[in-house]
């Protein structure tokens, strides 16, 4: 069931998900703050993925390589779900102890402040 859930993200690519009546994640209309996002990737990103994701954290795909949805996407599993193979125990509490709204910030300081835009 895991497993299908995460391919259905992936597919959509949401900014924000409903499961069972709750939403989880952030609204793609809003204007997110850059340089907090900074801020929050230094402090929590930086070591591993590089000063702005270009680095292959332990040989997964650099994050500059990805796009805003796909960045999204694999936060919210490695946060919710069993996702991430060896490299889950480093990045679960990662992405545990992030809101949405701060990996938001992260990911258009990252992509640009139209990350989201369709």
């Amino acid at each position: 069931m895991k497993k299908i859930l995460f391919i259905v993200l992936a597919v959509v690519g949401l900014g924000a998900v409903e499961i069972g009546g709750f939403k989880f994640g952030f609204d793609r209309g809003a204007q997110f703050d850059k340089a907090k996002g900074e801020a929050t990737y230094n402090h929590r990103c930086k070591n591993c993925h590089g000063s702005k994701g270009e680095r292959r954290a332990d040989g997964i795909v650099k994050i500059s390589e990805l796009s805003g949805d796909e960045i999204f996407d694999a936060f919210f599993a490695y946060r919710n779900f069993e996702y991430g193979g060896r490299w889950k125990k480093r990045m679960q509490p990662v992405a545990q102890q992030m809101t949405y709204k701060e990996l938001a910030e992260v990911i258009v300081f990252l992509k640009g402040d139209d990350a989201f835009k369709k």
